[in-house]
């Protein structure tokens, strides 16, 4: 239990405990290679003891990042093992870090500091450790299953999708915190509501290009679905609720976005016909 005396000492144990399953299932690696069984189990157990000591051990922030550490690790021992089974519990895991980071970590626990936030840490390094092993699997991608085929493109949406939820929040409370106590006659809810379809605008823009020079197919449909989202908020979330003049910023910057990207598309299609 949180603030129990013995709460350091539960941690430590679950930790040798995990160790010691570790330790086991290293030897039956190196000396009993074929049974793939025992050391799947003892790999589980391991992990199942490391996810139980994280949350007793370490601050809120941290949870999720000892989280996305181990689902990891876990992919790169199923790519070590060829052992589908294992490569399966590292994503799960990874989208419950994600899930976790969407859910619990994007509130601010500590005072307001652009980007340097208990929040910011969490969710950035959750990112950066999502981004090594979606880089892991793409290395690794001749050796997935068709089911894992099937679903190589859940952890690339989500960390997209975790990144714009991030990036909207900062932008929230930047607006909150700084810009509004600057100008006081400026109205919160119109200032995010103006921001929020700005930043996705320029997020899909974004993703667009990378799917254009990269050739990721994936990243263009992303896009594509986050223009149309953007402008269904725009029409009916932008007219309803600004004024007149907040309606004409969000109207000619995501607008003119738009129409920017479009012509950027057919400016590459046109050149791919050519050549």
């Amino acid at each position: 239990m949180e603030g129990s005396p013995w709460q350091a000492w539960e941690a430590h144990l679950a930790v040798l405990v995990g160790a010691v399953y570790f330790v086991l299932a290293r030897q039956t690696f190196v000396r009993h290679k074929d049974d793939k069984l025992l050391l799947l189990s003892e790999m589980g157990l391991a992990s199942v003891f490391a996810v139980i000591a994280i949350p007793i051990a370490w601050k809120w922030e941290w949870i999720t990042i000892g989280w996305s550490v181990e689902a990891a690790v876990l992919l790169a021992i199923g790519f070590r093992l060829r052992e589908p089974l294992a490569r399966w519990a590292g994503r799960g895991l990874l989208v419950a870090a994600g899930l976790r980071a969407l859910i619990y970590d994007m509130d601010l626990r500590s005072a307001y500091a652009l980007i340097v936030n208990t929040r910011s840490l969490s969710i950035l390094a959750t990112l950066a450790i999502m981004a090594g092993a979606m880089r892991l699997i793409r290395a690794g991608e001749n050796e997935l299953t068709d089911e894992e085929l099937k679903m190589a493109d859940v952890i690339p949406v989500f960390w997209n999708f975790l990144l714009l939820a991030w990036l909207s929040v900062e932008a929230r409370d930047y607006l909150k915190f700084v810009y509004i106590p600057l100008h006081p006659a400026r109205s919160l809810s119109q200032c995010t509501t103006v921001a929020d379809s700005v930043l996705w605008t320029l997020y899909a823009a974004v993703l667009m290009a990378v799917g254009l020079l990269k050739g990721v197919k994936g990243a263009r449909i992303g896009a594509e679905i986050l223009f149309g989202l953007t402008a269904l908020k725009v029409v009916l979330v932008d007219m309803s609720e600004l004024s007149l003049g907040a309606r004409v910023i969000s109207f000619l910057v995501v607008g003119g976005l738009i129409l920017f990207v479009s012509y950027f598309v057919q400016r590459r299609r046109s050149e791919a016909e050519a050549a």
